[in-house]
């Protein structure tokens, strides 16, 4: 029994203790082994959803935020940042600073402002800013974040997508 504990507690749930009685280790021989199956089941199973859940995140057409509400560093960004803005997501990641560098300077105030007022009020913000792009273009993203506050009501982290409406906004400006 202790070898297939120390199996399983490295992480090998396929690890199985030999019957070979009817007694009471016999008992629990089989109730290790079964407990072993079903944990090594749910982590397999959750491993799943986590990568379905990956995947989509990563897929979705609109860019996937995390911000950390006391630092204000991005905790996470998806891949759809690249796409929109033309700069890979770590290196959001690695700039803290990065993404508000890119808010248009006659945008940056009113969405500073703006986000802040209304994640006071109601835990949600919405916006629509200006982003100059390295190449120099300029792309237009509606914005919108959620406050997460932990049980005790401290606002922890900005969760958010933004999307591309830089077409739209063209539309309107002919």
């Amino acid at each position: 029994i202790e070898k297939a504990a120390r199996r399983v507690q490295e992480g090998d749930y396929s690890a199985r203790v030999p019957i070979l009685t009817n007694d009471e280790l016999a008992v629990l021989a089989r109730t290790f082994n079964g407990m072993s199956e079903r944990v090594g089941g749910l982590i397999a199973s959750l491993a799943a959803q986590e990568q379905r859940f990956r995947e989509l995140v990563q897929d979705v057409d609109a860019i996937v935020w995390e911000r950390d509400a006391v630092s204000g560093r991005l905790l996470f960004v998806n891949r759809q940042v690249e796409v929109a803005l033309g700069i890979p997501a770590d290196r959001f990641l690695a700039e803290p600073d990065l993404w508000d560098r890119l808010v248009h300077a006659d945008d940056q105030q009113e969405a500073i402002d703006h986000s802040r007022d209304a994640l006071e009020r109601t835990d949600r913000a919405t916006y629509e800013a200006r982003f100059v792009v390295g190449d120099g273009r300029i792309v237009w993203l509606r914005c919108a974040a959620r406050a997460v506050r932990d049980p005790t009501g401290k606002l922890i982290a900005i969760r958010g997508v933004a999307v591309d409406i830089t077409e739209r906004r063209n539309a309107e400006e002919r």
